[in-house]
This record gives C-alpha cells, sequence and structure tokens, in this order.
C-alpha cells in the first residue's frame, strides 16, 4: 500500500518543458516535486508519492489530511514519552532486584560462615528469609535445610 502526502504548491519552474517542478511545502518542510502530469497553480495542494503530483485536492481535505497527520504524530510522541518513562520505572526495578540479591548473597555468606563455625558439632540447620520481589511480586520460600555430619568419635 502506498502513502501520498498533501502538500502545497509554493512555486513552479517550468524551466525545463518536459518535466515541470514545484516547490511543494508539506507542513513546513519543502521538497521539489515533479507536477508534469497534473495541472496545478501556485496555492494549489497536491497529493505526491515517490517525489510526483498524482492529482490536485481540495484545500480543506488537504488541511483536515495534514491536521489528522499532526495528531498522529503527536500522539505517537507522548507514547514515545510513557515508554521512555516505563524503561525507567523497570530499570530501577532492576537496580532494587539487585540490590536484594546482594543482600541475600551476603545472608548466604554468612550462613556458610555459621556452618563452617558450626561443623565441629554433628547438626547442622540453615534457615533462609524468603525472598520478595517487588515487580511482579514473586516470593521464594526455601525449607530448613539440616545437615548431619557423621560422627567421628566411636
Amino acid at each position: 500500500m502506498c502513502l501520498a502526502i498533501p502538500g502545497k504548491i509554493i512555486s513552479i519552474d517550468a524551466a525545463i518543458p518536459e518535466m515541470t517542478m514545484a516547490k511543494v511545502d508539506f507542513g513546513g518542510i519543502i521538497k521539489p516535486i515533479c507536477v508534469q502530469w497534473v495541472n496545478i497553480a501556485e496555492g494549489d495542494y497536491i497529493l505526491a508519492h515517490a517525489g510526483m503530483a498524482i492529482s490536485v485536492i481540495d484545500a480543506q481535505e488537504a488541511e483536515q489530511t495534514l491536521a489528522d497527520f499532526d495528531t498522529i504524530a503527536r500522539s505517537l510522541d507522548e507514547s514515545m514519552v510513557k515508554d521512555s518513562d516505563s524503561i525507567v520505572r523497570h530499570s530501577d526495578s532492576m537496580v532494587r532486584h539487585s540490590e536484594t540479591m546482594v543482600r541475600h548473597s551476603d545472608s548466604v555468606v554468612k550462613h556458610s560462615e555459621t556452618i563452617e563455625s558450626q561443623l565441629n558439632h554433628n547438626r547442622i540447620t540453615i534457615e533462609s528469609p524468603p525472598i520478595t520481589i517487588e515487580s511482579p511480586p514473586i516470593t521464594i520460600e526455601s525449607p530448613p535445610i539440616t545437615i548431619e555430619s557423621p560422627s567421628n568419635h566411636p
């Protein structure tokens, strides 16, 4: 499917009779457009596609189409801002999760130190607090771990 954009004829250049060109204003962007095959005057609106004028259109229709394009563009801009805000929120969440993981890894280190200090006893029980991740909410609970070592004494 092709998209033709409405533009307003600013000036016409017929210096080359076989290739009449016009400067066309597309919402503030001026482009040279071939108008060889349409009957136009300065101030007319045309539909252009791939550098060629394909038809002359009513000024009211052209202005409504341009207004619709502007509405779409503003909507996309707002959506992009919302998406970037969401990305920032998610990256903040990831930072919090990594901080939680660091705290839990510190807990693992403490547990390993406890195991090492209790190796002279025959039984060790390790209990870990539940890990909760905020977004999306997930709680991971682990049961207590009991390690029994064979007695070295007869």
